[in-house]
C-alpha cells in the first residue's frame, strides 16, 4: 500500500478513535451529573454538601481535558501531513530541476568526444580524454536513471491512477531490452501473442528496473537474461531468470524499500519499484531463490490487439 494511503487510513482511524473518546467522554459527563442531580437530593447529614458540586466539576475537568488532548492530537497530525506534502513536493521540483543541468552535462559530453577526435592531437592525450569523456557519459547517464528511479519513487507514494489497456508485451519488452547493449535477451513465449491489461508506462519501468538490476548485480561475464511467458487462469506469468547466483544476504528484506544488501551499486528502489507497480495492476511480484535468483510476475491478461 503506498505511504499516501497508509496515511489516509490512519488519518481516518485517529479520527474515529477520537470522535468515540470525545463520545465516550460526553456520555460520561451525562452520567456525573444524573449523579450529582441524585446527590442534592440525599440529606445533608449523610453527604457533605459539597460533594456533588465537587462531582460535576471532576466530570467537566475530565471532558475538558478529553476534548484537549483530541484537538491536540488533531494538530500535530495535521501539521505532520503538511510537512510530508511538502517534503513530497520539495523532492519532486528537485529532481526535475536536475534532470535538466544533467542532461545538458551529457550532451556536452557527447560533443567533447566528437570533437577531440577531429583534433591532431597527442594520441596518448587524445585515448586519455576519450576515456575520461566516456566515463563522464556513462556516469551521468546512471545519474539521470537514478533520478528517474526516485521520481517514479515519488509518484508511486503519492498514489494516483494507472491505466488499463491492452499492451503487448513482446514489442515492448524487446524495446527496453535495446538499451542495454550488454545484454543478451532470450524470449520464449508458450502464448502466440502476449499481452497483458495494464499500463505501458509502468510496464517500461518495470522492465526497465529489472534489466538495470541484472546489469548491475550481476557478476558473470556474458549476461543473459531468459523471460518465459504463458497463460494462466486470466492471467499471464512471466519468469525472469538473469542465470545469475542464489541471493546469500536477508531474503525476506528483498524488494523492500532501499534495501541494498551489502551491495555499494543501486539504491534499494528498483526492486520496490517493480513490486508496487505490478500489484498497483492486479498483479503479483514473486522472487525466488533455489537454485537461483529468479523474479516471477502475474499480470491480468488482455485482449488481442489486432
Amino acid at each position: 500500500m503506498e505511504l499516501g494511503r497508509t496515511k489516509n487510513w490512519f488519518y481516518a482511524l485517529l479520527g474515529i478513535a477520537v470522535l468515540f473518546i470525545f463520545i465516550l467522554g460526553a456520555w460520561w459527563l451525562y452520567l456525573v451529573f444524573k449523579l450529582s442531580s441524585a446527590l442534592q437530593g440525599i440529606d445533608s447529614t449523610v453527604l457533605p454538601t459539597n460533594l456533588a458540586l465537587m462531582v460535576q466539576w471532576e466530570g467537566l475537568s475530565f471532558f475538558g481535558l478529553t476534548l484537549a488532548l483530541g484537538v491536540a492530537l488533531g494538530w500535530v497530525f495535521w501539521q505532520d501531513h503538511k510537512k510530508t506534502r511538502s517534503l513530497q513536493t520539495f523532492y519532486s521540483t528537485l529532481t526535475h530541476e536536475l534532470k535538466t543541468p544533467l542532461a545538458s552535462m551529457r550532451l556536452q559530453a557527447q560533443v567533447l568526444s566528437e570533437t577531440i577526435n577531429g583534433l591532431n592531437i597527442d594520441p596518448k592525450e587524445k585515448e586519455k580524454v576519450e576515456r575520461y569523456g566516456k566515463r563522464l557519459q556513462e556516469d551521468v547517464v546512471r545519474l539521470e536513471g537514478e533520478l528517474d528511479k526516485h521520481l517514479q519513487l515519488s509518484r508511486t507514494l503519492r498514489g494516483g491512477n494507472l491505466a488499463h489497456s491492452p499492451v503487448s508485451l513482446v514489442p515492448l519488452i524487446v524495446s527496453e531490452s535495446k538499451r542495454y547493449p550488454e545484454l543478451s535477451l532470450k524470449l520464449e513465449n508458450n502464448i502466440t501473442t502476449p499481452v497483458v491489461l495494464g499500463d505501458q508506462t509502468a510496464l517500461k519501468i518495470i522492465f526497465k528496473n529489472l534489466f538495470e538490476n541484472t546489469t548491475r548485480h550481476h557478476k558473470g561475464q556474458e549476461r543473459k537474461v531468459s523471460i518465459l511467458t504463458q497463460g494462466e487462469n486470466g492471467n499471464i506469468r512471466l519468469k525472469y531468470d538473469d542465470h545469475g547466483e542464489k541471493f546469500h544476504g536477508n531474503f525476506e528484506q528483498l524488494g523492500k524499500l532501499f534495501y541494498k544488501h551489502d551491495s555499494p551499486k543501486g539504491s534499494g528502489i528498483g526492486l520496490y519499484l517493480v513490486k508496487k507497480l505490478v500489484e498497483r495492476q492486479g498483479g503479483q511480484f514473486v522472487i525466488k531463490n533455489d537454485p537461483r535468483l529468479i523474479f516471477e510476475l502475474k499480470l491480468k491478461r488482455g485482449e488481442e490487439l489486432e
